[in-house]
C-alpha cells in the first residue's frame, strides 16, 4: 500500500548547534518546509497543507514559548510533536502545557522522530492503540523521550 507522504511543517528559527531536525526526517520521506517566524508557521497551520507542526523548542528563545502559545490558541486540536534543547524538569512543564502528542529532547533518533510524526497523524483511537502495542514490546525510545498524553 503506497501512502502519501506526511506533510510536516518545521518550526526551527536557529539550529543550535545541532543538526536541522527537516535533515533527520530525510529518511522519512516526508514532505517538509521550513518555517523560521511565528507568522509563516501560523500562515502555514492555517493554510490546511500540513498535517503537522514540528516544533523546536528552546529556552533560551523567549519567544518560542509565545509563538507555542498563540499556535494552540489558534489551532487547538493541530497534532504538535516537540523536541527541546533539554530535558529539565522547567522545559517539561512548559511543553505540556501546550498538549503535544509527542516531546523529546535533543539529540533525537530520526526514525523515532519520524514514528512519533506519523503517530501524531492517526486518528485519537488509532493512536492509543498503537501506543498499547508499542509498550507491550521492547523499549526502544530514547532515554531523553517521553509520550505526553492529551
Amino acid at each position: 500500500m503506497d501512502m502519501a507522504p506526511l506533510r510536516v511543517i518545521v518550526f526551527e528559527p536557529a539550529a543550535d548547534g545541532e543538526p536541522p531536525l527537516r535533515d533527520l526526517l530525510a529518511a522519512c520521506g516526508c514532505e517538509v518546509s521550513a518555517a523560521s517566524t511565528a507568522d509563516a508557521l501560523v500562515d502555514a497551520v492555517g493554510s490546511g497543507h500540513y498535517q503537522v507542526v514540528l516544533f523546536a523548542f528552546s529556552p533560551d528563545r523567549p519567544d518560542d514559548l509565545v509563538t507555542l502559545r498563540l499556535l494552540r490558541r489558534l489551532a487547538a486540536d493541530f497534532p504538535l510533536v516537540v523536541v527541546a534543547s533539554d530535558a529539565s524538569l522547567e522545559v517539561r512543564r512548559l511543553i505540556q502545557t501546550m498538549r503535544p502528542v509527542y516531546f523529546a529532547a535533543r539529540p533525537v533518533d530520526s526514525d523515532e522522530l519520524c514514528e512519533a510524526l506519523r503517530d501524531a497523524c492517526l486518528p485519537p483511537r488509532r493512536a492509543a492503540r498503537a501506543d498499547a502495542e508499542q509498550d507491550r514490546g521492547p523499549d526502544h525510545g530514547s532515554p531523553h523521550s517521553k509520550r505526553l498524553s492529551a
